[in-house]
């Protein structure tokens, strides 16, 4: 039965990813003849998961803002992300050559990883004209989409393939209608080019290898 790598890092407890994180140092750093290609230096890599560390004591501690630890928890859940491929590469579906490298290989041939929750949108004013979104980071999302518009809909869904659905209002709001969406895949968005005194509503969802999350509830925010 093939086996791949377990993506549940990914759903790791917050502040205790760097425990994970380390048993690839005895791991795969320990068995460079069974996994021969060197993903980054070790150096490199112990440096993300003593960041890591760092960041989550200061952001607990109220030295540090938030976004600088969700920074360092992405930039080690990629490494991490990083290993994994080249693990599956040389384990070939096999879960004895997975376990040595310090990951947990699954039961079947599913990834362990699931689709992410929905995100929990934030909105500001930037300069004039300009929205400034952004989110927490949502366990296991790989990238995150967003869409704004001058006006309130009755139901938005976004399907496992990502297409987007809207249900208006009975009776639809009156006036001209706007509505953008963001290609960036990054958690923070900034919609430019809007309408002073004008209110807008801003969805968010998240997406990863397992599929795609639900649609947000609503932000809104008048433009300054």
């Amino acid at each position: 039965m093939e086996q791949k790598v377990s993506l549940a890092y990914h759903d790791t407890k917050v502040g205790e990813l760097d425990d994970f994180a380390g048993r690839l140092i005895g791991g795969y750093y320990a068995n460079l003849t069974l996994y021969p290609v060197v993903v980054m230096p070790q150096t490199d890599y112990q440096d993300l998961i003593t960041q890591y560390t760092n960041m989550y004591g200061a952001f607990k501690g109220n030295t540090k803002p938030r976004a600088f630890y969700e920074t360092a928890e992405l930039n080690l859940m990629n490494a991490l992300d990083l290993f994994a491929v080249e693990v599956d590469l040389v384990a070939l579906g096999d879960g004895l050559k997975i376990t040595p490298s310090g990951f947990y290989a699954t039961k079947d041939t599913k990834s362990s990883a699931v689709k992410p929750l929905s995100p929990l949108p934030t909105l500001e004013n930037g300069n004039t004209g300009i929205l400034l979104s952004t989110c927490e980071v949502v366990a296991g999302a790989i990238s995150y989409g967003g869409i704004i518009t001058n006006f309130p809909f009755d139901k938005v869904t976004v399907s496992a393939s990502g297409t987007i659905s809207f249900k208006e209002l009975d009776p639809p709001p009156a006036g001209d209608r706007f509505l953008e969406l963001s290609v960036s895949k990054k958690r923070q968005k900034k919609f430019i080019g809007l309408n002073r005194g004008v209110e807008y509503f801003v969805y968010y969802w998240a997406m990863n290898a397992a599929g795609v999350s639900d649609m947000s509830d609503p932000v809104s925010l008048t433009c300054y």
